[in-house]
């Protein structure tokens, strides 16, 4: 009985990291907010990853764009909304539709939960970043083309696959033309702006 009673609570452990796993991440967002259990709101951040059991509350004018990981599900919503995130699907309080559903390809998906955690490793760089000519996976650049051609042209998600191979390679300068392309995607991103002013205080010229 007593390595029953193990198994069945290791069971139960394990389902709990399951339903845990960070594996939504905001892709777009405009004045949306993240409420905590006490129903505090603060504001949502771009490219952040969340959890199942997350409520989001979207004011009338805000706006905001999530992807589930796993599936590459891809949800648009618009205000006004209260949002509870599911492992599978975001469920909308006075079961109001999402704006749009589609599908991110797949081999985009796995590189967008590390976005957040690269730009956050840009903005604390110190030292001046040696510019040098690196030549760009003829691979990478390709899954992103192709991408685009799948994608709206505003859907920033080809761009960040991109972003994150560039990172890994240490290709500064496609780093940087990269996140100025993210940029005129979505102009008004605060993330985007303040990784960028510190890149270019960084790069050797």
């Amino acid at each position: 009985m007593k390595w029953i009673h193990i198994s069945a609570l290791l069971g139960l452990v394990m389902a709990s990291f399951c339903f845990a796993a960070e594996n939504i991440v905001v892709l777009k967002t405009r004045q949306a907010l993240q409420l905590s259990n006490k129903g505090e709101a603060k504001v949502l951040k771009p490219y952040v990853k969340l959890l199942a059991g997350d409520q989001l509350l979207l004011p009338e004018t805000a706006e905001v764009q999530l992807v589930w990981i796993d599936s590459g599900r891809h949800e648009i919503w618009q205000g006004p909304a209260r949002l509870k995130l599911l492992s599978d699907a975001a469920e909308e309080s006075n079961h109001k539709p999402a704006a749009q559903i589609k599908t991110l390809p797949a081999a985009l998906r796995s590189h967008l939960g590390q976005v957040g955690g690269t730009l956050t490793s840009i903005k604390q760089m110190g030292g001046i970043i040696n510019v040098r000519a690196v030549s760009e996976s003829d691979e990478s650049a390709a899954i992103a083309e192709q991408a685009r051609k799948e994608l709206d042209a505003d859907n920033p998600s080809a761009d960040l696959f991109l972003l994150q191979e560039q990172w890994n390679a240490q290709n500064w300068s496609a780093v940087y033309k990269t996140l100025k392309r993210l940029q005129v995607l979505d102009p008004r991103n605060p993330e985007l702006a303040a990784v960028l002013k510190h890149l270019e205080q960084k790069m050797a010229r």
